[in-house]
């Protein structure tokens, strides 16, 4: 039995729904045809710490959450602070807003720091006490950068800042191989991870919303809603039939870390479909570099997941071959018809389609493939193994 999601987690990522609509306008609008650098810095700031505060404290749950009112108190506070952090993402107050913005991200992170140091408090267990004092480490250095960064003229302050959120979020990676580490239910993770990225589809339907009205309805609108269909029927092959939810004795971290360019890569494809269906194409080039940018780092991350997998669900090198194959040619068509907003909505449904399709068909034979074996098995006469299996 794994770990059940609890209806307070799903109420706790309600406040991501608002906080990622907001984090996404930092990249909505292009400026004499491309989007600022400080914007995209911006963005992707903002989504690490969004991202990453809602991973330590379901990391915190998957492992030790017990769904007490202590536990709920820690998610609601979080959950103010994430509200609050939403209302300060501007580019254009940017110093006014620092001080605000820095603060209550230093509030989230003291709120999961006090609940990692009760988990310590509480509990007896070598391997918890390791790793929620590597986890007390991690916190207690961030929030320390965060104080810093207070007191530093802004520029500077923003370096500091910047600097203790990258180091404190990818610090666990050096984790990876560690094995004295408290082993996450991986179905609970594996659930949760995947609810967030409905969540970010949830922001990419709302992108094309309006092209679903009297006045502006038509074929594109429908191709638009297909095009955002295809990417998520390709993320669900993955994760919800070829990876291997039976994992054991695993820290989970690289199913998270993945996960951060998925978000990235989703987030990318959602303002550019807003570009396209605005035919905001002032200059086309950025746009689709933009948009196939999303797309490679969205499909990549996904097949990064491959040491996940089932054993009967190794990737062979035509299903890669036919999908850089399609991506190839869809970017080449892309550029040839960059002037024509319709074309391009046609290439890339045309492509989104084909690429879940071939995972699909890749999908449906190895899992008929394995059946077959598990069939010659029984009829050989090893009845015990098939039932296990089943």
């Amino acid at each position: 039995m794994h770990k059940k999601v609890e209806l307070t987690e799903l109420f706790y990522d309600l406040v991501f729904v608002y906080a990622i609509s907001q984090m996404t306008e930092f990249i909505h609008h292009l400026h004499h045809g491309v989007i600022p650098l400080a914007n995209i810095y911006s963005g992707i700031l903002a989504l690490v710490i969004l991202v990453n505060t809602w991973m330590i404290e379901t990391i915190f749950t998957n492992r030790y959450g017990s769904n007490s009112l202590l536990d709920i108190g820690f998610m609601v506070v979080n959950m103010g602070a994430m509200l609050y952090l939403a209302n300060t993402f501007t580019v254009e107050d940017a110093a006014r807003n620092y001080l605000p913005f820095v603060s209550v991200v230093g509030v989230a992170s003291l709120t999961l720091l006090l609940q990692y140091i009760v988990c310590y408090k509480r509990t007896n267990d070598l391997v918890t006490r390791q790793t929620t004092k590597g986890f007390i480490g991690i916190l207690s250095f961030r929030l320390v950068m965060i104080v810093i960064s207070l007191f530093l003229p802004f520029y500077i302050g923003v370096t500091v800042f910047a600097t203790g959120i990258a180091l404190s979020t990818f610090y666990p990676l050096f984790q990876l191989k560690q094995k004295e580490v408290t082993p996450v239910d991986f179905p609970h993770l594996l659930e949760r991870v995947t609810l967030l990225v409905i969540i970010m589809f949830g922001e990419m339907i709302i992108s094309v919303a309006p092209t679903f009205t009297i006045n502006s309805f038509n074929i594109y609108s429908v191709l638009l809603l297909l095009i955002i269909v295809a990417l998520f029927f390709f993320y669900i092959i993955e994760f919800d039939h070829v990876i291997d939810e039976k994992q054991k004795n695993i820290s989970g971290y690289a199913l998270i870390y993945l996960h951060y360019p998925i978000f990235m890569g989703i987030s990318m494809v959602t303002v550019s479909l807003t570009f396209l269906h605005e035919a905001q194409l002032e200059n086309s080039w950025f746009v689709i570099g933009f948009l196939y940018t999303g797309l490679a780092i969205f499909y990549l991350a996904i097949l990064a997941h491959k040491g996940y997998n089932k054993a009967s669900h190794s990737y062979s090198k035509a299903l890669l071959a036919g999908l850089c194959l399609t991506y190839s040619i869809g970017l080449l068509l892309s550029l040839v018809f960059r002037h024509d907003a319709q074309a391009l909505i046609v290439i890339l449904f045309v492509l989104t389609f084909l690429m879940a399709d071939f995972f699909l068909v890749f999908n449906v034979r190895r899992m008929a493939k394995n059946m077959g074996i598990r069939k010659r098995e029984f009829v050989l006469g090893d009845p015990d193994r098939y039932r296990k299996d089943k």
